[in-house]
């Protein structure tokens, strides 16, 4: 394995396999399963590495949006229902599961 190659797979965008590179995706914008999902800070630190990444927008109840993956807002935060019914001061109110800041 190349030190880039090395570097990629260290950093969560790429692992090699079968002398095949494989890109990863960032889902929910995490690079390893053990982060909180939609840490924001990994956003620009995706974009500098060339990462894929996935970010969900969802609708809510007075026209803005959030970032969460699912429609229910049960697994992901520590609020309760559909997010469709959520408006902005409800959401700045929210955190993510296992973590200490909100929904971008």
């Amino acid at each position: 394995m190349s030190d880039r190659q090395r570097d990629d797979a260290d950093q969560g965008v790429a692992i090699e396999a079968d002398g095949r590179r494989v890109l990863l995706k960032w889902h929910k914008l995490r690079r390893a399963a053990s982060e909180p999902p939609f840490a924001i800070a990994n956003l620009p630190a995706g974009l500098a590495l060339g990462a894929s990444m996935e970010i969900d927008v969802r609708l809510i109840a007075d026209g803005n949006w959030i970032c969460l993956h699912d429609d229910v807002l049960d697994e992901e935060t520590d609020g309760k229902g559909p997010v469709a019914e959520l408006d902005t001061t409800a959401a700045r109110r929210l955190h993510i599961a296992g973590a200490s800041y909100p929904p971008p």
